[in-house]
């Protein structure tokens, strides 16, 4: 069922598996970027546009746009959640790897797209990538670093605009050189061959500006907040969140922010179906995490562009005992939560139309 993901690369140069693997002492860009090679990033990217960070220009919300369409939108996004869900269990049958490893990957792949200023949808989906190859390769301890890199420049070739792409160059130099340009085109080739080419993945981040478009008392703050939870579920322990639906963890981790604004869990979740429970499990976990934050992700939404996200809800810790947290959820009219299986209703009906499922 299973086979190496190394079998396909020759020569590859073993990566030292300390500290300096996951670049703690690794300066993240080249001193001098070849600007004709392919990305034009280099070093600490630029704010874009007009002195706005992405995600400051993001939380502008356009409840509007695509109204007429949202039911299809919404149902394909599931069907897609659904067909690109990695296997949860995918690490008993990995030979070298631990979860302990995904999670020292996952905080240098988090310090990779924040010193390139990547959108938010290209970290999660590189995560997707690399635990869908996972679920159905063996990777060699020695690969997995070439992975998860190869799994982010995929990423951003589908999610960033032009020229936004960081380089052969650049990615060579943060591996500290331990892999040449043309590794990074195999795995790459490898990547899509064994994912056949599917990249549609409905991120967490898309599932929350979905989520966002239709509750329109959600502040810039309650959602920077959200933002931070899941990132922090990226790292969760023993990999708690693979295999989650991304809705689901969108929506946890919006009534876990809205209860740490004070909003008492505002947003609509129905405690009737196993899946709303799965959903309480997730706030749960989320709440754990928060507690014990990863520093690299804790100071990276301390900054302001991020509303001091991670102060804010360091704040909501002392006030609390996450140890002792129990989600109180006060569901109103209307459920926005994920469905149990894939949506498959007449979308143009008005029972359809009443419960809008994201």
């Amino acid at each position: 069922m299973f086979s190496y993901f190394s079998s396909s690369l020759d020569c590859v140069a073993p990566i030292n598996t300390g500290a300096a693997c996951f670049g703690k002492s690794v300066p993240l860009s080249p001193p001098s970027c070849d600007k004709t090679t392919r990305g034009n990033v280099d070093g600490k990217a630029a704010k874009r546009g007009n002195g706005e960070s992405y995600t400051e220009r993001e939380d502008i919300v356009e409840s509007g746009e695509f109204e007429e369409y949202v039911m299809e939108i919404v149902g394909v996004m599931h069907e897609a959640e659904e067909r690109t869900l990695p296997d949860p269990y995918y690490m008993h049958s990995q030979t070298e790897l631990t979860w302990q490893m995904r999670e020292a990957l996952i905080i240098w792949l988090i310090q990779v797209h924040s010193e390139y200023d990547l959108r938010p949808e290209t970290l999660f989906l590189n995560i997707n990538i690399m635990d869908r190859i996972c679920s159905t390769r063996l990777v060699t301890k020695d690969q997995y670093q070439l992975l998860g890199i190869a799994a982010l420049w995929v990423a951003a070739k589908y999610e960033e605009n032009h020229g936004r792409v960081p380089s052969l160059k650049n990615l060579s130099f943060i591996c500290m050189h331990r892999y040449r340009e043309k590794d990074f085109v195999r795995t790459e080739r490898l990547i899509l061959k064994t994912l056949e080419f599917d990249l549609n993945y409905p991120t967490c981040e898309s599932f929350l500006r979905s989520h966002c478009k239709f509750l329109c008392h959600v502040g810039p703050e309650t959602r920077a907040v959200a933002r931070y939870l899941m990132e922090l579920g990226l790292v969760a322990p023993n990999g708690f969140f693979v295999g989650k639906r991304s809705s689901m963890i969108a929506t946890a981790s919006l009534v876990l922010a809205e209860m740490i604004m004070g909003n008492g869990g505002m947003y609509p979740l129905a405690p009737r179906s196993q899946k709303d429970i799965e959903v309480i499990d997730c706030i749960n976990v989320l709440a754990q995490c928060a507690g014990k934050p990863c520093d690299v992700i804790r100071f990276k939404y301390a900054e302001q562009r991020y509303c001091c996200a991670s102060d804010i809800v360091q704040s909501w810790i002392l006030r609390t005992r996450t140890a002792s947290f129990q989600p109180t959820i006060h569901p109103p009219p209307g459920l926005l939560t994920p469905p149990k299986e894939p949506v498959a209703c007449d979308y143009h009906s008005a029972s359809a139309t009443a419960a809008v499922r994201v």
